[in-house]
């Protein structure tokens, strides 16, 4: 949908039709995602590391691949990776003067980044979509295998720990909490591997074919 062709259209709206577009592509909701912080030259685009990073590691086990792939995706994280991208998208859209307002608490927040962009910003809009795609979407969890369903919660997990690293570091880390606000800022490269992906990419995936193995009595 060009921007002529959805002039009158309500900003939510328009993100759907975005979204709608790309899903059934990786390689398109990749770069949906990643535009997101490069269209902006300044603060927002110094935050586009993070989410990529555990962007990759999502399309790198297949879950996010179209119904009809040779290996399917999982119509859970497929739900949840839809929901954060439609809210940046409306939010994108708000803020260069689409009339309309906020269809959720989660587009406001993403809406408050992107004119102020820090890292307890960033934390509080991501995790509002993730949060809310996770409530909305809970049927669909509840259709995953029991391995797979732990690893949502461990990933959601993260996701909440990520952010108290930052925002609580005390309460997250105890007498470490001076390396919270460090060990968790979206900004650096490192965060997308040791507080997203690192383990996810090595620890996870075999605790997950254990449990799948032991599931099936193998």
């Amino acid at each position: 949908m060009t921007g002529a062709e959805s002039g009158g259209v309500e900003p939510a709206a328009v993100a759907a039709e975005i979204v709608l577009a790309v899903q059934d592509s990786t390689e398109d909701r990749f770069h949906l995602a990643s535009d997101f912080y490069r269209a902006d030259s300044g603060d927002r685009s110094r935050y586009g590391r993070a989410e990529p990073s555990f962007l990759r590691w999502e399309i790198a086990r297949g879950v996010l691949n179209c119904p009809a792939a040779e290996q399917p995706g999982s119509p859970w994280w497929r739900a949840v990776n839809n929901r954060l991208l439609r809210d940046k998208v409306e939010a994108d859209q708000l803020s260069i003067g689409r009339p309309g307002s906020p269809s959720s608490r989660a587009v406001h927040l993403w809406v408050e980044f992107i004119a102020a962009p820090s890292p307890r910003g960033w934390y509080r809009a991501h995790n509002a979509s993730i949060m809310a795609g996770y409530l909305d979407h809970q049927p669909l969890a509840m259709d995953e295998l029991p391995a797979e369903c732990f690893l949502v919660n461990v990933a959601l997990g993260r996701a909440l720990y990520a952010h108290a690293m930052l925002a609580r570091p005390r309460l997250a880390l105890g007498g470490f909490a001076p390396l919270g606000p460090l060990l968790a800022d979206p900004r650096r490269y490192s965060v997308g591997r040791s507080v997203w992906s690192a383990s996810s990419t090595r620890l996870l995936p075999r605790i997950v074919a254990f449990a799948t193995r032991a599931g099936a009595g193998q």
